[in-house]
């Protein structure tokens, strides 16, 4: 079994979802993979669907996975930052963030950058 924050997914549902066809539009992505993408089970396939992982919710993950200790007022101030924030400026705050408390090339940043999540590599990349 795969195992990443509280979602957990057999292996063997994680390599059909990673077979799936694209979605061309956002109501066409099943429930299922929008919480392995937002948990960061998979990356994803497309534009579509990398707007659509709820970065909030994968940012909980990825901190608790590789206990990534932050401020609660720097929590409080990226939550503030990510209401209603494109997915590219919701990145880019959760980048900001984390390039405080990660360094290139330590081990977390090292995880992040082979993460199977676009996204978290997409952050490592910002640190």
């Amino acid at each position: 079994m795969v195992v990443h924050g509280k979602g957990t997914m057999k292996s063997l549902d994680l390599d059909s979802l990673r077979s799936r066809k694209p979605a061309r539009r956002r109501a066409e992505i099943p429930q299922d993979v929008i919480g392995a993408l937002s948990s960061g089970q998979l990356e994803t396939k497309n534009l579509v669907e990398w707007l659509a992982v709820d970065r909030g919710k994968l940012f909980d993950g990825i901190r608790e996975e590789m206990s990534i200790e932050l401020s609660a007022a720097n929590l409080q101030e990226l939550r503030k930052d990510l209401q209603g924030a494109t997915a590219l400026k919701a990145s880019m705050a959760i980048g900001r963030l984390l390039s405080e408390s990660v360094q290139v090339a330590d081990p977390t940043w090292r995880l992040m950058s082979a993460h199977a999540s676009d996204i978290v590599r997409e952050w490592s990349a910002l640190i």
